[in-house]
């Protein structure tokens, strides 16, 4: 293999790479801003009836579910 086409190999290598570090960081970003938004429901939330009894256990499952998936990018 020429030193231009292992220079060119690494730069691609170097590319995809970027790229990788830019969607994990995308994705993680989405996560931490609907499990904010997840949390600030259920700090509001004052289960009293069926229906937020419903609602706070669905908050809760999102919580759940968001930080699995910030585990799974870490």
């Amino acid at each position: 293999m020429t030193d231009v086409k292992m220079k060119e190999n690494i730069d691609s290598i170097k590319d995809d790479i970027k790229n990788y570090i830019k969607e994990i960081s995308k994705d993680e970003e989405k996560q931490n801003k609907f499990l904010e938004k997840s949390m600030n429901q259920l700090d509001e939330l004052n289960p009293s009836d069926p229906f937020d009894k419903l609602k706070f256990n669905a908050l809760k499952s999102n919580v759940l579910g968001a930080n699995t998936k910030l585990k799974d990018i870490a």
